[in-house]
């Protein structure tokens, strides 16, 4: 018999548990002090590939120590390294550590800063909003003969018009065109300056824009006109986006859904669905398919002029089609249910919406809350504003406005406040609408001086009633015989500015001919008068009938 060969135990696999909390990064700092163990010397490529790991993970402390290491002690470094740590502090925010090191690299001339170095500073001072500072970057490169490529151009113009500077960008993109960069860039580049103006309604300067790109040469493609009609549409300015959609497809660029969705809301929201179906037909021709949101367009139109058939009819067309219907979808659906005081079925479409895994949000409790309120069913409102709470749903103050309006109108005003107290507990400030709710709850339920005490107590706060409401306490006022208190709101009007009309003085005249205060009236008639109004017949009325009863007491 052979002798049994001898082998040698089987190692040990690494602890799982161990190796998952030993990053690469720290694996690599082992690698690297063997080699110097082994008395070797680390090449540019190792040192970088170690640094670029330390930076990926945000350690910029260290990084910068390793950094200062290879450079005091002379380790093989090369152009690459001072890259990756300029681009590490860059992207931690601190971009004038990041410069220092770019000076350093110029002072010493070891290396020359190219124009990575140069364009991930100025990406960094632009992300800072430090504009002037990434100006100034661009022309110490400008003056050291390093030529700018169009990704240092295109974030220098975003800069510049993200600070509103738009004269400057539209100047870069000019000289853009000068040194020749690739047509096709300076194409993108226009279309992202284009795309900011229009999505910050400065529609005029956008087609400034369009006009430079024709004069530069520069043909506008499918995404120049997409962000151009978004744009006018936004603005309100129907004709001029559809003119330019006319003008797209003689030029031969074909629309896409973005483009057809843009005209179908803008028409929907101006009530004029038959065009927005003319443009569906269109779209459909030329085999553009539909989507979420022309259909959720096309649906809130027919809610808004009242089509409620036409918009459930559009509603199952879609989920016919595969395509599932959004919170937006649903939200035009249930507010038009509501405004309908439809709230059995808008209550089914909350219900069909949870079938669907469709999330309500706040806007979908707010439309319930308020139909719930206006069919005067407030238990089931409550109810709704306690499961809103429930899912995490934060109520806003149109959630609390309504139930404030609705509490006020029942005479439950010691409620209403209440409701304002949780407001200020959730942190969600009271508007005017909130305050006009209170005072006329106050002043329905005949609580007179706190509803005075209130008006003050906002006038404080530096916001003021509108002028129904106060025409409401004027007459609620009158009607006491409470004159003074009447002329102190009217006094109020005059110092914030709100402009007495035909029911102010109209109020003021019958208030004080109840009280046989006819000098007063008079005054009040004849300010009317010289202000332009016409008072009523039953202003008239009341003066002939006072001054009648007057006579007769004589």
């Amino acid at each position: 018999m052979g002798t049994k060969r001898k082998t040698n135990p089987p190692r040990h696999p690494p602890n799982p548990s161990l190796l998952q909390f030993i990053s690469a990064v720290d694996l690599g700092f082992c690698v690297l002090t063997m080699i110097f163990k082994l008395g070797l010397q680390p090449n540019a490529y190792t040192m970088n590939t170690l640094l670029l790991g330390i930076c990926n993970e945000s350690k910029m402390n260290e990084a910068l120590e390793l950094f200062q290491k290879v450079v005091e002690n002379g380790y093989s470094c090369d152009q690459c390294t001072y890259s990756i740590i300029i681009r590490g502090l860059c992207r931690s925010g601190q971009t004038c550590l990041a410069l220092d090191i770019l000076t350093e690299m110029n002072e010493n001339r070891s290396f020359k800063p190219d124009v990575v170095c140069y364009g991930t500073i100025i990406d960094g001072f632009c992300k800072e909003r430090s504009i002037e500072d990434a100006l100034i970057i661009f022309q110490d490169m400008l003056d050291r003969s390093i030529e700018p490529n169009a990704t240092i151009y295109a974030t220098l113009i975003h800069g510049l018009c993200s600070t509103g500077k738009w004269d400057e960008a539209k100047r870069l993109l000019t000289d853009m065109v000068k040194i020749g960069i690739s047509p096709n860039l300076n194409v993108v580049t226009h279309n992202m300056v284009i795309d900011i103006l229009c999505k910050e309604g400065k529609i005029v300067k956008a087609l400034d824009i369009w006009e430079l790109m024709t004069h530069n040469g520069l043909k506008p493609d499918v995404i120049t006109y997409n962000s151009l009609i978004r744009g006018f549409c936004f603005s309100g300015l129907w004709k001029e986006a559809a003119s330019l959609f006319h003008r797209m497809m003689d030029e031969g660029i074909h629309p896409f859904v973005v483009t057809f969705s843009s005209l179908i809301d803008a028409l929907c929201k101006q009530k004029r669905v038959k065009e927005a179906l003319t443009m569906l037909e269109l779209m459909s021709e030329r085999g553009v398919k539909a989507d979420v949101i022309t259909y959720s367009s096309l649906i809130y139109g027919f809610c808004l002029s009242g089509q409620w058939k036409e918009a459930a009819s559009f509603f199952h067309r879609q989920m016919d089609e595969g395509i599932h219907p959004n919170v937006v979808t649903f939200n035009s659906l249930i507010d038009a249910l509501c405004k309908q005081r439809k709230v059995k079925e808008a209550h089914r479409m909350l219900e069909l919406m949870s079938e669907r895994d469709v999330k309500p949000d706040v806007i979908t409790y707010n439309s319930l809350i308020h139909g719930f309120c206006l069919s005067g069913q407030w238990k089931e409102a409550e109810s709704l504003f306690h499961k809103m709470t429930d899912e995490g749903i934060h109520p806003d103050v149109v959630t609390f406005n309504s139930l404030i309006d609705a509490l006020c109108k029942q005479n439950r005003v010691k409620e209403a406040f209440t409701m304002l107290e949780q407001m200020s507990e959730r942190g969600v400030k009271p508007d005017v609408i909130t305050y006009n709710s209170l005072i006329h709850g106050l002043c329905r339920s005949g609580q007179w001086k706190e509803a005075t005490n209130f008006l003050s107590g906002m006038a404080c706060q530096g916001m003021c009633p509108d002028k129904s409401t106060l025409n409401f306490m004027l007459d609620a006022f009158c009607k006491q015989g409470m004159m003074e208190e009447a002329e102190a709101v009217l006094e109020l009007m005059n110092k914030k500015d709100v402009k007495p009309d035909e029911i102010t003085y109209g109020t003021m005249i019958i208030g004080y001919c109840l009280q046989g205060e006819m000098d007063k009236a008079k005054d009040v008639f004849d300010l009317m008068i010289a202000k332009g109004f016409s008072p009523s017949l039953g202003t008239y009325k009341m003066l002939v009938n006072a001054y009648s009863k007057i006579k007769a007491e004589r």
